[in-house]
């Protein structure tokens, strides 16, 4: 299916604008921007800043709701055009398609104080315009993308917090456990994980079973399936990461699901958090 040329010009005009504020949030001011994993982001510096650049999204990026509720809304808009031509190396007709790739999400961020917290994100991904047959990367309608909650408990320099529900799992650069944000539909896990945090090192410990995307209906965690892992890192060597993983599979599971142990040291030479460019909010 040929792509009209109004809806490439859409497409191109939406990319240069997401390239132009993906720089604008690296132009050295200080001020923190968006991340790749959104429930990371905090906007609490909003309510003691007094000067300095300031973003068209603030209004709803710090909502006060008495003393100790508030508020962070966001979501992002994503639309990519693709063009394939014999794809499954098959010459003849019917091997070119043209089609047009969109996702949305939507998340509301709640935090009680700096104890409990909320975090949801939906999300809607579907294509059009595409003659073959589709794969589970490109629908996801009206779906939970994250849905979970935190219990923290602060106690000086260290905190401990509990998360539970479902939710992204990165790190290593997104070279051990990854997102995989280039697809339409980003991983996830149905997870409970343990987050130790620390002046000098921290730690993550968690039990997840990936989330199997349903094209038709509401996803759901694999029980087939759970993994258990920690990755950890210090402040005095931050290039020296270890992490340990294990992969449990059901007894009738084939041979690539069934129980994997790994445990490395991990090198990083980068630490500061990566960004993804889109038009978001």
């Amino acid at each position: 299916m040929k792509a009209s040329r109004p809806v490439f010009l859409f497409v191109c005009f939406l990319g240069w604008f997401s390239f132009g504020e993906s720089m604008a949030r690296q132009d050295g001011s200080g001020r923190p921007g968006y991340l790749n994993l959104r429930h990371e982001e905090d906007f609490g510096f909003l309510d003691s800043l007094d000067a300095g650049p300031s973003d068209l999204f603030d209004p709803v990026k710090n909502i006060r709701l008495g003393a100790h509720l508030r508020l962070q809304l966001g979501g992002e808009v994503r639309l990519r055009h693709e063009s394939e031509r014999n794809k499954f190396l098959q010459n003849g007709p019917g091997t070119y398609d043209t089609f047009l790739l969109y996702r949305t999400a939507l998340h509301l961020d709640a935090r009680v104080g700096r104890h409990a917290r909320l975090f949801v994100e939906g999300i809607h991904a579907d294509v059009s315009g595409r003659d073959e047959r589709l794969f589970f990367i490109h629908r996801n309608r009206h779906d939970v993308h994250q849905l979970f909650v935190d219990a923290r408990l602060p106690v000086g320099d260290r905190s401990l917090t509990l998360r539970v529900g479902r939710q992204e799992l990165v790190y290593g650069r997104e070279r051990l456990f990854s997102a995989s944000g280039w697809g339409r539909v980003r991983k996830r896990f149905d997870a409970v994980t343990a987050i130790w945090r620390h002046a000098e090192w921290w730690l993550d410990v968690w039990a997840a079973r990936p989330v199997t995307i349903d094209m038709t209906g509401f996803d759901r965690g694999d029980e087939a399936r759970t993994i258990f892992g920690a990755y950890g890192s210090t402040t005095g060597n931050p290039r020296l990461r270890p992490l340990c993983v294990r992969r449990a599979g059901s007894a009738g599971a084939p041979q690539s699901e069934r129980p994997v142990g790994r445990a490395l040291l991990h090198h990083r030479r980068r630490t500061r958090p990566g960004r993804r460019p889109g038009t978001r909010l």
